[in-house]
């Protein structure tokens, strides 16, 4: 893609603060614009294992840029009634995009 480093770097460091301060907890295109920002300008937090996801099926533990996607789409059920298909479109992007790159 074509995007400036810095910037999102910023934005990522910007959205990184509004999750750790507990902000992001209703906002699922919040934690997509995260978990995008992580995609393309990874940080140690986005590389980090989340082992107490929650997802079902899954025994071992993802990546934090990963969970963000789950959490997005959690949020999404519990608060918007599965109302917005935007979620699963990204998770589903982003494992789409995992593949082409392994």
């Amino acid at each position: 893609p074509n995007f400036s480093g810095p910037l999102y770097d910023l934005k990522r460091d910007l959205l990184w603060t509004l999750y750790d301060l507990g902000h992001m907890n209703k906002f699922p295109f919040g934690l997509l614009e995260l978990g995008d920002c992580e995609e393309y300008r990874s940080s140690p937090k986005g590389e980090a294992w989340v082992s107490d996801h929650g997802m079902p099926d899954i025994d071992e533990p993802i990546l934090m840029n990963e969970y963000l996607f789950w959490q997005a789409i959690q949020i999404n059920q519990r608060l918007y009634n599965n109302a917005q298909t935007y979620p699963y479109f990204c998770k589903q992007a982003h494992l789409i995009q995992q593949k082409l790159t392994v």
